[in-house]
């Protein structure tokens, strides 16, 4: 909502005037036309809308281009000369000091003509002034009507200015929340790369050690249990049990009936011990020594 300017003594000694001036954004902004174009981009009929009030009147309307003065012809198409423009409705004369603007200035004048107001703008170059409104006359409305139409603009501008506000705050509490959240996971970083490197560790000695084992129980078979190492497990002695022929009644023991299993003298004294108790030996005390079920010994 553009703000209300005071003009001072702009109807006369002490009788100041309120301006609200709300340019178009084409026209704020108009283009200037590029060289060698045929033709140029017109200016929008509706320049700004003014709303003027010295306290007991009030008058409205629209600055049309039909307003503009004609001797300045297609130098409106210049954006200069509708920043001036803008300056004199919207900048007070005592505000715009000379020793500030060197180049041309701009100054508005007001005039109550019957019910009326009449505005006329100039442009004061070094070589004297030009006109740039004539006399642009703006009808008078209900005071109430028109500062009704300022609160309302008012109030919907403290509207839009809280609901900003409250969206503001919220961002705000959103990007602190957020804030607290990445301290908090900065914080335990440390402590997650610590963890994750121990487990990293650990496994890498597991993988590590087993290796080691496999070539530790690899290495006597390897080199014949030599190199100074200590051999391995040993593994179960087995009986090395041999088939002898029965004597027989033939020559050279012919015949497969008196075929029977012996075992050998030193079974069972291979690592210093009997294999059974007492100086017989038998089948069960033989299956007793290895842990095996009692077998018979003859074959058919």
């Amino acid at each position: 909502m553009p703000a209300l300017v005071e003009f001072p003594n702009a109807l006369g000694p002490g009788v100041p005037l309120f301006v609200q001036c709300a340019w178009h954004s084409e026209a704020a902004q108009a283009p200037q036309a590029p060289d060698g174009a045929p033709d140029a981009v017109p200016a929008p009929e509706g320049l700004c809308h003014l709303v003027m009030i010295d306290g007991n009147q009030c008058w409205v309307g629209t600055l049309q281009q039909k307003d503009l003065a004609g001797p300045l012809g297609d130098s409106w198409k210049d954006p200069a000369n509708l920043r001036l423009l803008r300056e004199a409705l919207s900048s007070p004369p005592e505000s715009l000091s000379p020793s500030r603007l060197p180049g041309p200035r701009a100054e508005a004048a007001w005039r109550v003509v019957a019910s009326e107001l009449e505005v006329t703008v100039r442009f004061i170059y070094r070589e004297g002034p030009v006109a740039a409104v004539q006399a642009a006359r703006f009808p008078a409305v209900s005071l109430d009507k028109a500062l009704g139409d300022i609160c309302s603009g008012i109030r919907k501008l403290q509207s839009d200015v809280q609901s900003q506000a409250s969206s503001v705050q919220a961002e705000k509490a959103s990007l602190l929340a957020r804030q607290e959240v990445l301290k908090r996971q900065l914080e335990l970083l440390p402590e997650e790369v610590e963890a994750h490197e121990a487990r990293l560790l650990d496994g890498l000695s597991g993988v590590l050690n087993a290796q080691k084992r496999r070539c530790l129980s690899l290495a006597p078979v390897a080199g014949g249990g030599g190199g100074g190492r200590e051999p391995g497990p040993q593994l179960l002695c087995v009986p090395h049990l041999r088939r002898q022929r029965r004597a027989t009644g033939g020559a050279g023991g012919a015949g497969r009936n008196g075929d029977r299993l012996q075992h050998p003298a030193d079974l069972g004294h291979e690592h210093g011990e009997p294999w059974c108790q007492g100086p017989k030996r038998s089948k069960r005390g033989l299956a007793h020594a290895f842990g095996i079920a009692a077998i018979s010994w003859r074959c058919s």
